[in-house]
């Protein structure tokens, strides 16, 4: 039996709730084309299609008019996958990190070799 805390909250899973997103894009291109200020993403937790649309159609209804008013909604089930960007960018900069202490190595092998022909001559 699995005990749950009281201000934990329920999983979709256990609520028997699937993951939809909505885009949504505003009409006209907001303030700067090229950023997309008038388009988001949000998330929208229900049962299936229909419940996801008739949620959206409310958040449209109360949040969505006058100067944010939409030209296109659109509506997709999702199963989302979070990235560990921490790996991602510990990855990175240890290949930077390798590549760095290659470098020095090369260098200093480099150096090395200058002053032992230098000193061995003498």
């Amino acid at each position: 039996m699995k005990i749950r805390r009281l201000n934990e909250e329920l999983s979709n899973e256990e609520l028997g709730n699937n993951i939809f997103y909505a885009y949504l894009k505003q009409k006209g291109e907001g303030c700067d084309y090229t950023i997309g200020c008038a388009q988001t993403l949000i998330q929208i937790n229900a049962k299936n299609y229909a419940d996801a649309v008739e949620k959206l159609e409310r958040k449209i209804e109360e949040e969505y008019y006058d100067d944010t008013e939409l030209q296109e909604a659109i509506i997709f089930e999702c199963d989302p996958y979070k990235i560990d960007l921490n790996h991602i960018y510990n990855r990175r900069q240890g290949r930077i990190d390798d590549e760095r202490a290659e470098a020095d190595e090369v260098r200093d092998r480099a150096e090395y070799d200058r002053l032992r022909q230098r000193f061995e001559n003498q």
